[in-house]
């Protein structure tokens, strides 16, 4: 998080925002929370004015480069 800009970055592991590892994690939350955790979360920042970027895993290995210039780009917004 950078609080002078109100943003947000989140790097979404392959595993740990998987279905399954968010089940695991939130057992009493009903399919749709856990199959919309991440549509949830955003709204929620959204509401209190925080831009979030995701950054996910696989693009990360497939092309770092790629993947810090989309960051870059956000901070500098």
């Amino acid at each position: 998080f950078i609080p002078e800009k109100n943003k947000g970055i989140e790097f979404d592991g392959k595993y740990w925002h998987s279905y399954s590892a968010l089940k695991k994690r939130f057992p009493h939350w009903p399919d749709y929370a856990v199959k919309n955790y991440h549509e949830i979360k955003d709204l929620f920042f959204k509401s209190i004015n925080i831009d979030i970027i995701h950054i996910k895993e696989e693009d990360w290995l497939i092309n770092k480069h790629v993947e810090i210039k989309k960051l870059l780009n956000f901070i500098k917004d």
